[in-house]
């Protein structure tokens, strides 16, 4: 089972506003997985806390998600102004940014195996 690399801390505390989103407004999170039994349990969490789930099916299909694809973690954060020069700064300063199913599924289609 694969899923939840994309949720930042900021967005999973217990007061954040992303609960109180109307379903257009929810963020998309990828998961994959060969249990079904997980990957509805998964689903019901993330529905829980605010965010939608895009099943990507087995998890031989989670390397749509892995780092160098359109769907890595860059479409859920907008770099900090100014930038530090410190990658993981940078991760820290950023702040989320909603990405809608349809918008991670279309990022998921364009993954390509490098």
């Amino acid at each position: 089972m694969q899923g939840g690399e994309h949720l930042a801390q900021q967005d999973v505390e217990i007061e954040h506003p992303v609960r109180r989103r109307p379903r257009v407004d929810r963020t998309a999170l990828p998961i994959a997985g060969d249990d079904d039994a997980a990957k509805q349990a998964v689903v019901r969490f993330l529905d829980a806390i605010g965010y939608d789930s895009l099943d990507l099916g087995p998890l031989a299909e989670g390397w749509r998600t892995e780092p160098g694809t359109p769907l890595a973690v860059a479409p859920y954060f907008r770099d900090p102004t100014p930038a530090s020069t410190h990658p993981y700064q940078r991760f820290l300063d950023a702040e989320t940014v909603p990405v809608p199913i349809e918008d991670a599924r279309r990022l998921a289609q364009a993954a390509t195996r490098a």
